[in-house]
């Protein structure tokens, strides 16, 4: 997908699977991440392409943002981090 067009699509995706039942929403999520969970031998790298990607400069305000507002802290943004993390920033 071109990159002009990501947001667009991104902001209606959202607003689509916002409308359905949460219950729906739920079970849905349950049964793609059971299906598209990572074998254990992979699990390794897939941590290190994180890392790899989170550390990048592009990003060091957001994880600044994050921490500001309580990561890795048993309140604050750790309670909604999805949402926490997809505001950008």
């Amino acid at each position: 997908m071109p990159d002009a067009e990501l947001d667009g699509f991104a902001d209606t995706f959202a607003r689509r699977v916002a409308g359905f039942d949460r219950v729906g929403v739920t079970g849905t999520k349950e049964l793609v991440g059971a299906a598209t969970e990572i074998p254990d031998e992979e699990a390794g790298a897939a941590l290190a392409a994180y890392f790899r990607t989170v550390g990048r400069p592009e990003n060091a305000h957001r994880v600044r943002r994050l921490f500001d507002a309580g990561l890795q802290q048993p309140d604050g943004v750790e309670l909604d981090l999805g949402k926490r993390v997809a505001e950008g920033g």
